[in-house]
């Protein structure tokens, strides 16, 4: 069984994204898998700018990479070259595709930003989006639009298998970067411990406490 983030059952969402069907199907993958849901990022940028962004899914393999998972469930269409909701309503940040490459790129500048610069060319990252509401036959019949592909997409169908697409999407070989996974033990638990599941232990100190009882203890006299 895959190491599910959140352990305890999916992340909150709505219940016609179908992302707790998906967290569902993820974590019957082998135990070499690790599955982040709703994986969450913020950007202090220049002019004390604050931005959050998400990935619906983060998959990380020791042996294959990270992969990016966008998921859209329910009628979605493209209306003059815009990704829209079934309401007509036009999705924010291009769509699913460009949404789930843009936040490849973000983790890949992830890695400089916790320091394993020396790992990012040896751990391929994919991103790929699943609708599944939709049948396998029903995806061989759209016309993908240029930023989309058939060979990167999932369906409700994988729901009961994802491994096979998983491991279909990972294998692609990337264009102009020589890029294939090859880590070694210590280098998969630094990228866990770094960026797919940090990990932190806050201990008061004593002097914290005395001085906490000091605040207390004149709150009570100001009382």
């Amino acid at each position: 069984m895959a190491h599910m983030i959140p352990s305890l059952g999916p992340a909150a969402y709505f219940l016609e994204s179908r992302e707790g069907d998906v967290y569902k199907s993820l974590s019957q993958l082998p135990d070499d898998y690790w599955i982040v849901h709703s994986y969450k990022m913020v950007d202090i940028a220049e002019r004390n700018t604050f931005s959050e962004h998400e990935a619906d899914f983060l998959v990380f393999n020791p042996k294959m990479g990270i992969l990016v998972i966008e998921v859209k469930a329910g009628q979605v269409r493209t209306i003059g070259g815009e990704w829209c909701y079934s309401n007509g309503d036009i999705m924010r940040h291009g769509g699913p595709y460009r949404q789930a490459d843009a936040f490849k790129w973000r983790i890949s500048d992830r890695f400089e930003q916790v320091g394993l610069s020396e790992l990012r060319h040896r751990c391929k990252l994919m991103h790929a989006v699943w609708f599944p509401s939709l049948r396998a036959d029903q995806l061989g019949r759209l016309e993908y639009s240029a930023e989309a592909a058939r060979e990167i997409t999932l369906c409700g169908s994988d729901l009961a298998d994802p491994g096979a697409m998983i491991e279909r999407v990972m294998s692609y070989d990337l264009e102009g970067a020589s890029v294939s996974t090859s880590l070694t033990e210590n280098e998969s638990r630094k990228i866990l411990d770094k960026i797919i599941r940090p990990e932190f232990n806050i201990i008061p100190t004593k002097d914290y406490d005395h001085r906490y009882g000091d605040f207390v203890f004149a709150s009570l006299l100001d009382e």
